[in-house]
């Protein structure tokens, strides 16, 4: 039987897992949540986290003996279940996006990098791990000035706007709070 496999099972991957199963695929859908919508309509449901690509890759391996997988998707914005679905589609011979594109896509350091390497204009940024070299690079710079965590995909999540170098200190706590590295 062909095996169409969706990780993540919340209300936003709703239309994908019915599009699966109104095209005749036995829909899979992998979430940590039990009782998410998805992990009622679709065929098989496993209680997995979208982010625990390891476990998620050894059902599919075990799902792959029994089941053709025709396809692999998420409709997540977060980093690893995005990762997941690529390294997954390669894994298989699927048609994805490649692993290195979500790479870039997800981590603006790296994507930055790529950008200064092929000559793309983009503005001078730094990642920093701690307010010191926060607050020495803001003051070499002419404010406004945008603060985002370093790596994410989840749109404005985290952004800020820095007019005055006093309030770097309470932009930098706030964005502690979704990872370790800060790009200013």
């Amino acid at each position: 039987m062909s095996c169409f496999i969706i990780i993540g099972a919340g209300k936003s991957q709703i239309p994908f897992i019915k599009a699966s199963k109104d095209m005749g695929y036995y829909t899979v859908a992998f979430d940590q949540n039990p009782l998410s919508q998805g992990a009622k309509i679709a065929d098989k449901f496993f209680a997995i986290s979208t982010h625990d690509f390891d476990a998620i890759s050894k059902t599919c391996r075990t799902l792959s003996k029994k089941e053709t997988i025709k396809g692999i998707l998420t409709y997540s914005a977060f980093p690893k279940p995005l990762l997941a679905a690529a390294k997954l589609c390669q894994k298989y011979n699927l048609p994805s996006f490649s692993v290195d594109a979500m790479m870039l896509a997800t981590n603006k350091k790296a994507m930055k990098n790529k950008f200064n390497e092929f000559g793309i204009p983009t503005p001078e940024s730094i990642v920093v791990n701690d307010i010191h070299s926060a607050t020495k690079f803001i003051s070499e710079q002419s404010p406004p000035l945008i603060v985002k965590p370093c790596s994410g995909s989840q749109g404005s999540l985290g952004v800020s706007i820095v007019d005055d170098i006093q309030d770097i200190d309470f932009f930098f706590q706030k964005l502690r709070k979704f990872q370790m590295m800060v790009r200013l």
